[in-house]
């Protein structure tokens, strides 16, 4: 119902793809353009992003053989400011 507050909690967001689709969700509170509720909020969380680690990572590849716990599987993005 509209009266009810709903928050829906983006995790990671900035080791996703999709961060068009983040902003468009999150700052332009709409979704492919149609307008999304006044009572739904978003709140997300992102990872510290540390220059210069993903040519390092690009360079070296992946290696299925090191441990899971030391392999890096994804890429962390530089948000705009």
């Amino acid at each position: 119902s509209p009266e009810t507050t709903i928050v829906v909690f983006f995790d990671e967001v900035n080791t996703a793809s999709c961060l068009a689709l983040f902003k468009e969700v999150m700052v332009d509170h709409s979704f492919r353009g149609n307008q999304i509720a006044p009572n739904i909020f978003f709140a997300a969380a992102i990872n510290p992003h540390m220059p210069g680690t993903e040519s390092q990572e690009l360079k070296e590849g992946v290696d299925p053989n090191r441990p899971i716990v030391n392999r890096r599987v994804y890429f962390v993005h530089k948000l705009p400011d």
